[in-house]
């Protein structure tokens, strides 16, 4: 099976094919009422017809695409497919209707098809479907339009729906006015919501929790795609559960199969989200954490709740409500990124640079239009070549965080990125970096956060890369990096967290074992 999950996976990028031809198509029926784009005519029925093959290979993906266990038993999936198979009979169909049998064209088949009975049957159809027959008059007028009309309405559903496979079923209406949004039947609870004055004023599920899933979860957890019978669309759905019953069990993080699954090392084939897609951050977890702690209430103000002093630091970081950072007197001309980050205003990068790095797999948004710093995020499944990095030093300066998996990073492009004066946050997984290369991330200003999960790192390169100034927290999964070795590091730097993942020891023994939601 894994390589029908292989090729159904090109069903995404294959898509492109026929609705491009079939919007070719479009164009040529439109054109070709003006006498100078006449000469186009002929090309039109073959249009069509790429038009509807190309929709066929498009379709045998798809169904490839749709054995994998994310999409199973999902409406939207039916939905989509019925819809992609009926744009491509439609194309069909048109194709079949711009034909234009020539009268003399049935004298001039080969031998081999030549027969009384078929030329009679051609004489017969001839009137109607050839050249001047009532189906070229009626396809002139009329039929052209319907044609277009049709198609048109089809590729934009057809879209939508392999978009909500995607995205998400809300990803469309996400920031629609609020009757329409009621109208697609969304829930109350995803409306926008206004920023809480203070942390005690904030609702711990509709302010902290639900946005952080829904941002995260929503792809693949909607109502129209339940992946392992699983919905988070709305409070009520996901204290439902899926499949295998209930994943939050109030009181008990331990016991709620969600929390389990999000705080996996990330090469756990239970942890979530799973294909690479961009999990939620540490504060978003232990928010989660802190919710199912407190009784997985529906609605509740902090203030209201019997909480912890490190609970309410924890989901006070999650919603970004604490005290902003003290500015650098030194520093000329900042702006403001909600209520803690202080944004240097640096120069805008280079179009052109952005734009290769974008074409070799990188991922560039902007944070703020008025710093010009960029959020870049590596998501091809390569090495790393040096033209790569040759780039990404360009834009070094414009450079706040930096995620790479699995991108064969090594020692010496550690250092060239450890010369990016903004980084805030280093996110490095599934890369070869050895305690040489970390030794260098110890002089960076900036850093705040570093990821070196699945790394050689060991305790003597954890001890060099503490050494950051302001460095707050570092994940250390699956590295040499010891437990000691993270205690002696937090003892020597008492506002920084090392975290190792959880382990097996970390897992009580009378812990009921739950089966993986997917």
């Amino acid at each position: 099976m894994d390589f029908i999950y292989f090729l159904g996976r090109f069903h995404v990028l294959v898509l492109h094919v026929p609705i491009g031809i079939l919007t070719l198509a479009i164009v040529f029926e439109c054109l070709v009422r003006w006498r100078p784009f006449r000469f186009l005519v002929p090309a039109i029925s073959w249009t069509w017809l790429a038009g509807a093959i190309a929709g066929v290979g498009t379709v045998i993906l798809g169904f490839m695409h749709a054995t994998e266990s994310g999409f199973q038993d999902s409406p939207a999936v039916e939905a989509h497919r019925l819809s992609g198979m009926t744009l491509t009979a439609i194309a069909f169909i048109f194709w079949l209707m711009r034909l234009r049998p020539q009268a003399t064209l049935a004298g001039d088949w080969p031998d081999w098809a030549r027969s009384a009975k078929l030329d009679q049957a051609y004489a017969w159809i001839q009137p109607f479907w050839g050249q001047g027959g009532k189906l070229d008059r009626f396809y002139d007028k009329t039929g052209w339009i319907i044609a277009c009309v049709v198609t048109f309405i089809m590729m934009s559903v057809t879209g939508h729906l392999g978009g909500n496979l995607t995205h998400g079923e809300t990803y469309l209406v996400q920031y629609a006015p609020k009757p329409i949004r009621r109208l697609v039947g969304l829930s109350s609870e995803t409306d926008p919501r206004p920023a809480p004055k203070d942390l005690a004023s904030a609702d711990i599920y509709l302010d902290i929790v639900a946005p952080a899933l829904h941002a995260r979860c929503d792809a693949c957890h909607n109502d129209g795609k339940k992946s392992g019978g699983l919905s988070i669309a709305n409070y009520e759905a996901l204290m439902k559960g899926g499949k295998i019953g209930a994943v939050i069990k109030p009181g008990d993080q331990a016991g709620s199969n969600l929390f389990h699954r999000i705080t996996l090392p990330s090469n756990s084939a239970d942890y979530m989200p799973k294909d690479g897609k961009t999990p939620l951050t540490a504060e978003q977890t232990a928010a989660v954490g802190v919710w199912i702690a407190a009784g997985a209430p529906k609605t509740a103000l902090v203030g209201g709740l019997k909480l912890t002093d490190a609970q309410k630091a924890i989901l006070q970081k999650a919603l970004g409500a604490g005290p902003a950072a003290e500015e650098d007197p030194d520093q000329a001309g900042v702006v403001k990124a909600g209520t803690q980050d202080v944004l240097p205003v640096v120069p805008a990068a280079d179009a052109a640079v952005v734009t290769g790095l974008e074409t070799s797999g990188f991922i560039a948004r902007p944070v703020d239009k008025k710093s010009n710093l960029l959020d870049v995020n590596y998501t091809a499944k390569r090495a790393l070549a040096a033209a790569d990095f040759a780039n990404l030093a360009k834009i070094g300066p414009q450079v706040r965080t930096l995620s790479i998996r699995a991108g064969e990073v090594t020692d010496d492009e550690i250092k060239l990125v450890a010369s990016f004066p903004n980084l805030v946050r280093l996110r490095l997984i599934g890369n070869p970096v050895t305690d040489a290369g970390a030794a260098s991330l110890g002089g960076m200003k900036a850093l705040r956060e570093l990821t070196l999960v699945e790394s050689k790192l060991s305790d003597a390169g954890l001890m060099s890369v503490a050494a950051a100034p302001n460095l707050q927290r570092v994940y250390v999964w699956n590295t040499g990096v010891t437990k000691a070795g993270a205690d002696k590091a937090q003892a020597a730097h008492p506002k920084l967290k090392v975290d190792l993942g959880r382990s097996v020891a970390d897992i009580d023994p009378h812990e009921p074992k739950k089966e993986p939601v997917n």
